[in-house]
Parts: C-alpha cells; structure tokens; sequence
C-alpha cells in the first residue's frame, strides 16, 4: 500500500489538503506523475472516502515528532509519497477484495491541521469557536478553505463512504 498528500502551511499552521492511498496489484509501486494521471479519471480509479477526525503525517524521509517546516520540508503544493502510519495496514486488511486492487482510496479530514496532539490541548476550543464563526464572513483562527470541509460542495468518490471518527465526539464542543 502507498500514501500520497499534499501539504500546504499558511500563517505557521501546516495542513495535509489532499491525501490518497493506493492498493496495488500484487507488489506494484506508483509514481507521483501515474498517481496523477489516475486522478484524471477519478470516476474510474477511486473507488471510495474514509473520513478520519485530523492528520498526524509526514512525507517519506520527515517525521511528525516537529514541524514540516523546521526540518526543511518544501511546501511546493505537489504531490508526495507519505510515510505509512498504522491506521494504513487496517485499511489494507479491509480493502483486500480483489475488485479493489490498483485502485485510490480518497481520504478525507474533518479537520485538516497536520498535527498529532489536537485531543488534549486548546485546539479544540479554536475548532469549536471557528465551526461557530465559519458560516459567517468573520475571520477564523484556522483558514476556512485548508483546514474544514466545505460541507455545501464536498466532493465524495467511489462507492462508499466511511466515517473513522472513533469516540472523538464530545458534549462539550457542541459545533464539532
């Protein structure tokens, strides 16, 4: 299995926008320029959604112990091969039907912060505060556009959808 993303940073927040991962066929490996040429045809090459709560990613050769941006990553908003996380071999164990082989799988954030300790910290009020201010025309601590879903023109691939949320609902955060 391969992970690719995308990664943008605007006002010292880094965010993963674009992330899929790819099944292959027996022990095949994929480029970035054929990743992108199977996007073309989206109809035909992805074949559903999984919706996770947030990212905690980083490209093949950084790591997510520190910022992209302090270990050098360039964010040239292209395309990179990402470093498989565990989540990733639950995936393949359930994507393993043969219908599914050398096909993209869109993986999509509630909240897109590439940042892996969101739970415990005052992230979460910022989410909340925003999700409150984001229908309006008021600024937002985190960018509208890289960091939440546009809920009225989403766009879901494939033939099913999956929420992986988990048990991240809380009462306390009432627009979450």
């Amino acid at each position: 299995m391969q992970a690719f993303g995308k990664f943008f940073t605007k006002f010292d927040h880094e965010y993963l926008k674009e992330h899929y991962i790819y099944i292959p066929k027996e022990d095949e490996q994929i480029t970035v320029a054929e990743l992108e040429e199977m996007l073309k045809n989206r109809r035909k090459t992805v074949i559903g959604t999984i919706f996770l709560y947030n990212p905690a990613l980083a490209p093949v050769g950084y790591n997510t112990n520190t910022r992209l941006a302090t270990q050098g990553y360039p964010f040239d908003e292209e395309f990179c091969s990402l470093s498989l996380e565990s989540h990733f071999h639950l995936f393949a164990a359930a994507l393993k039907d043969e219908n599914y082989k050398g096909k993209l799988v869109e993986i999509k954030y509630l909240f897109s912060l590439n940042r892996p300790d969101i739970e415990p910290t005052s992230v979460l009020e910022s989410f909340d505060d925003d999700l409150d201010k984001y229908p309006s025309a008021q600024l937002t601590r985190y960018d509208k556009e890289l960091n939440y879903q546009d809920y009225l023109n989403i766009r879901l691939n494939g033939k099913f959808v999956f929420f992986a949320w988990g048990n991240k609902f809380d009462r306390h955060h009432k627009h979450i």
